[in-house]
Order: structure tokens, then C-alpha cells, then sequence
């Protein structure tokens, strides 16, 4: 289980890395490394010491500052160590309650305590929770799993969106101090909930939108420019469809072409070989008429 340092950073219960190591080990992302800097941090230790909260505080550092010390300080003091926050899979739900029985009569409990009434059933109703298909909390947990799913399916709706903006989307704005809770209970359900995917470019998203965009070569072009939210030139889509739905074969511009024309409810054509979603119309037409404008005065 995971404990607070003194200064309110989340740390692996057993630290097996130097805590007396420059901080530079860390690799932290320009704006935290240069606010440890002028706080003349030098040390790991240094760091675990500092608050969280004041350092939270600090002109110029908003969540992502916080979230990537955090990050980083824990996989630095131990890269093997994965912090659950009481969230488990269903290798891990086994492993645990085969600590009392086999592994196989542990598969057989988790199964059926859903199911049936049985003994090991009501044992394992007074601690686990199953809030995903495969995904268990123990109960104290449930809620506030279920809560931040429901936040996450929200803010994935329209597109896939990087791990930082969905962070802050549901967590609150960059300027919020965040909970150490809030932080590794997120990064944990990324991890391992089958409701999201971490896709090609790193992004996130929903695991039924990719399902649901990625039936036709319509619906992956679809799925490409909501997510690159403006209009593309057919190369840029097929380049995109192979990186956003991992395929191996070459999705011609010609296929991207054709798809697009027998769907003319979607598309619309804003210039030469580019195209854009019709929802999109009125703020296509404003961007034309501003290039048209910009063309006559100059």
C-alpha cells in the first residue's frame, strides 16, 4: 500500500531506490524542474520533505506540474511497485484470495460470488465490488470508482483527448490543488478500465467509440477529423486512420476518397482534396470567408 512522505507526496510502502539521489533522476518536465531548482531542492529526499500543497501553491504550477512529480517521484522509488488504491483486476482479485485456498478454487470463488450464495460468496460480497466486467473494488472505493467513470465516459464523448486536458477536465482546472487520492485513483482506472483504450498517438479514449468508428473506411475518416477537430486533406486522414486504429496496411487517399463521397450527409468539401464534417458548416464557411478577406486586402 502506498504512504504520504512527510511532505504529503504519495510514496511504494518499500522504497528500493536512493531517496539520497540527485533530482534529477526524476526527469521532470521543464516547468516543475525549474520551480525545484529555484527552491534549491537537491535531493529525492528533499523532495518527499517539501509540501505538496505549497508546492501545489507555486507561482506557475498548476495539476500537470503536481501530477508529473507525483508520477515520476513514485515509479522512481519504485518501478515495480503498482499502487491498486484499492482497485484490482481479476488476476490480481484471484491472487488475493488464493492466498487462503488455490488458485484454482480462487477462480472458481470469484466467478460465482455474483452468482450464487455460497460462503465464499458472502465473504467476498463484504469486500469486493465488481464496478467493470474483470475490474473489483474493495467497497470504501466503489462509489468514487463509479463517480470518476462517469466523468471519464463525458469527457471522452465527441473525441480522444490527451491524458493532461482529460485530467484536468475532470479533476478541475490547472490552478486546483489535487489530491494524491485523485491522482493515482485516475491514473490506476486509465491502467486498467475496459471502458477507455490508450490509442497509437497516446491519447484516450473511449474503447466503444474506436469499436463504433472503426467498422468503415466512412467511419474512420468520421472518427479522424473529430478527433483532429478541424477540416484535412485526404492524405493527413489516411495517415491518421493507420495511426488512430493501429492498421498495417495502406488506407489510400482514393478509399478515404470514396467512402467520403458516398456519404455526402457527413462531409463537406472545403478545398482541394480537403474535407470537413457538415456539422461543422457554418464555422467552415466563417474560416473561407476570412481567407477570402485576407486574400483582397493583401
Amino acid at each position: 500500500m502506498p504512504k504520504e512522505s512527510s511532505g504529503g507526496w504519495l510514496c511504494p510502502d518499500r522504497e528500493s531506490a536512493d531517496a539520497e539521489a540527485p533530482v534529477g533522476v526524476l526527469d521532470l518536465t521543464a516547468r516543475p524542474a525549474n520551480a525545484i531548482k529555484q527552491l534549491r531542492i537537491h535531493s529525492v529526499s528533499q523532495l518527499m520533505d517539501f509540501s505538496m500543497q505549497e508546492f501545489a501553491g507555486l507561482q506557475a504550477i498548476g495539476a500537470k506540474s503536481v501530477a508529473d512529480v507525483q508520477s515520476k517521484l513514485g515509479s522512481y522509488l519504485d518501478a515495480d511497485a503498482e499502487v491498486t488504491c484499492g482497485i484490482l483486476t481479476r488476476d490480481e482479485a484471484i491472487s488475493c484470495i488464493a492466498d487462503d485456498c488455490s488458485e484454482e478454487q480462487a477462480t472458481i470463488a470469484l466467478e460465482l460470488f455474483n452468482d450464487i450464495e455460497c460462503p465464499a460468496g458472502d465473504i467476498l460480497r463484504l469486500h469486493l465490488l465488481e464496478v467493470e466486467p474483470g475490474v473489483y473494488c474493495v467497497k470504501s472505493v466503489g462509489p468514487r470508482y463509479t463517480q470518476l467513470l462517469e466523468l471519464l465516459e463525458s469527457a471522452l464523448q465527441q473525441k480522444p483527448v490527451s491524458e493532461s486536458r482529460l485530467r484536468d477536465e475532470i479533476l478541475g482546472p490547472a490552478g486546483k490543488v489535487l489530491t494524491t487520492e485523485q491522482l493515482m485513483l485516475l491514473q490506476r482506472m486509465l491502467s486498467i478500465s475496459p471502458s477507455v483504450i490508450r490509442l497509437a498517438n497516446n491519447e484516450i479514449a473511449l474503447s466503444r467509440w474506436i469499436d463504433t468508428q472503426g467498422r468503415t473506411t466512412g467511419g474512420r475518416a468520421e472518427a479522424v477529423l473529430l478527433h483532429l477537430g478541424r477540416p484535412a486533406h485526404l492524405r493527413e486522414i489516411s495517415e491518421n486512420v493507420r495511426t488512430l486504429f493501429k492498421i498495417s496496411e495502406v488506407i489510400t487517399e482514393g478509399a478515404i476518397l470514396a467512402a467520403i463521397l458516398r456519404t455526402p450527409k457527413t462531409f463537406v468539401r472545403v478545398g482541394p482534396g480537403t474535407y470537413g464534417l457538415k456539422v461543422w458548416a457554418p464555422r467552415v464557411r466563417l474560416r473561407r470567408e476570412h481567407a477570402l478577406l485576407a486574400d483582397e486586402c493583401g
